[in-house]
């Protein structure tokens, strides 16, 4: 039996690795930062939603840990360089923020986002570049005590943007890796954050008019 849609309702179930949304896009999971990564020739709806990267081994599946090579210069260097590249090509590409990843917070997403205002919308009304908003992702474990406080702000920071396309309702569980405890993406309901809020927060501040994407089990 399928999980219980968000509130509010969910357009879509957002796939838990790489899969597609009919209609609206590709969904990949792979580092784009890595090696000789290349983005698919034509994803679902002519956009590829995408992580920003990061610099480094994962901790397990849907685990980073903080890395100052990921959100200091060096990453952000790799992450100019990617961007400079995926600027040539047709598709749109949607950057799925992550507390441990380049684009990590409001802030470093709303710089991304102005200073590639002029590339965008085209003649189909997308933008080339985009965040997909997940605000439970910029949470870290030491956020948690304050999360509705957190979460308020990315909300209100990001979700009247043209560029910022839909909405992803996750939570997160508390995972040990071996050096230190970090959040992993969970459904809705299942996670250490009280889905109610969230939802309450969702309803408070995203357009009407915009999808809105529940995580798959």
């Amino acid at each position: 039996m399928p999980p219980t849609l968000p509130s509010p309702p969910a357009r879509s179930w957002f796939p838990q690795g790489d899969g597609r949304i009919p209609g609206f896009g590709t969904v990949t999971t792979v580092n784009p930062l890595a090696e000789g990564w290349e983005p698919p020739a034509t994803p679902e709806g002519g956009r590829l939603v995408l992580y920003s990267g990061w610099l480094g081994e994962q901790a397990g599946p849907g685990l980073w840990t903080s890395s100052f090579r990921t959100w200091g210069p060096t990453g952000r260097d790799a992450f100019d360089r990617l961007t400079a590249r995926l600027s040539e090509a047709e598709s749109m590409f949607c950057f799925r923020p992550h507390a441990r990843h380049v684009l990590a917070d409001p802030q470093t997403c709303l710089s991304f986002l102005r200073a590639h205002e002029s590339d965008g919308p085209d003649s189909r009304g997308s933008w080339g570049f985009g965040v997909l908003l997940d605000p439970v992702a910029m949470l870290t474990p030491d956020m948690l005590d304050q999360a509705e406080d957190h979460l308020r702000r990315a909300f209100g920071a990001l979700a009247d943007r043209a560029d910022v396309p839909a909405l992803l309702l996750t939570n997160a569980e508390l995972v040990e890796t071996t050096d230190s405890k970090e959040l992993r993406a969970c459904p809705l309901d299942a996670g250490v954050l009280n889905a109610e809020m969230i939802r309450t927060l969702a309803a408070e501040f995203w357009p009407a008019d915009k999808p809105v994407f529940g995580l798959d089990t």
